[in-house]
């Protein structure tokens, strides 16, 4: 499947135009249906699948049938891409991003850096995490346009990302209402990458620095010289150890680590004995948790 879809989007660039053209159209319309048919590729790309669930036409892009061993806390909704969220991105605008899209699925080494393990490979929920941070920051940037300059103005004016100047990204960026991330930064290179500009866009997006711009939100710096200075850890872990210690005596259990039953010994206070735990209270408790978890008596008995 990857060759089909690669030698695709391969045709993209030069049949862009006249993509661009239908899709300024109203989805759906009557004239949208009639300039769509007349491009036989703009068929062949909406007809291209782009995973086991999914084809370029599609409002939601799902991964999960590509991917069935991910881990359990990336199944779902991390595997997915849903672009009907993104109301006030032009169709046109979409269309390019989704381009884009496939090919950092599908060529990362285009538009990634080697890491030290000499690795390009990014995960395929990472890619979609980018897109997804991407995504919003262009429909907040969008529907600030449409607030600025009406309807009209993004219907005749935007009809690509070529045509967003750096300014509205700059003021987006201080309305904004998630968090600047390395995601959204990563989005941005995609953006800016010549790979983009030459077989997708056909044009250069106008340069811009996101990590100069005023961020309405910015992660919170982790606060350094955090670490425990040694002698209150070591202090804590001897205590951890002596309360260890003097439980496991209090139940009869032999305790092997000697330095810990010695600063046991010689604590100030036992605090097992000091709660009331012995072998009995012990045994009172064990029966009470397992009774209030439904077992039986007889099960109850037999452990």
């Amino acid at each position: 499947m990857n060759t089909i879809q690669i030698n695709t989007l391969k045709k993209f660039s030069a049949n862009r135009p006249s993509i661009l053209m239908a899709l300024k159209n109203e989805p759906n319309s009557p004239t949208y249906i009639a300039e769509v048919n007349k491009l036989d590729y703009l068929v062949e790309l909406l007809n291209t699948k782009v995973s086991k669930l999914s084809t370029y036409s599609d409002v939601i892009w799902d991964y999960n049938d590509d991917y069935p061993n991910a881990s359990a806390n990336v199944q779902g909704v991390k595997l997915r891409l849903t672009f009907s969220k993104y109301e006030y991105i032009p169709q046109s605008v979409l269309f390019e991003i989704k381009c884009m899209f496939m090919h950092v699925m599908l060529t990362p080494r285009v538009f990634t850096k080697v890491n030290h393990k000499g690795k390009n490979r990014l995960a395929p929920n990472t890619i979609i995490d980018h897109f997804i941070k991407g995504l919003s920051f262009l429909n907040t940037l969008l529907s600030y346009l449409e607030v600025k300059f009406g309807k009209e103005y993004i219907k005749n004016s935007i009809y690509t990302l070529c045509s967003i100047s750096p300014e509205p990204y700059r003021e987006t960026a201080q309305n904004h209402n998630l968090c600047y991330s390395d995601a959204l930064k990563r989005f941005f290179s995609y953006l800016h990458n010549p790979f983009t500009s030459t077989h997708i866009l056909g044009d250069k997006i106008p340069a811009f620095n996101p990590d100069d711009f005023c961020w309405a939100r910015l992660p919170q710096r982790k606060e350094k010289n955090r670490v425990m200075p040694n002698l209150i850890f070591e202090k804590l872990v001897r205590t951890a150890s002596s309360m260890i210690a003097n439980f496991l005596t209090a139940l009869e259990e032999d305790v092997s680590d000697k330095t810990a039953l010695k600063h046991s010994s010689t604590g100030p206070r036992n605090c097992s004995e000091d709660a009331g735990l012995n072998v009995k209270s012990f045994n009172y408790y064990r029966i009470y948790r397992l009774s209030q978890a439904g077992y039986s008596l007889e099960t109850i008995e037999k452990n």
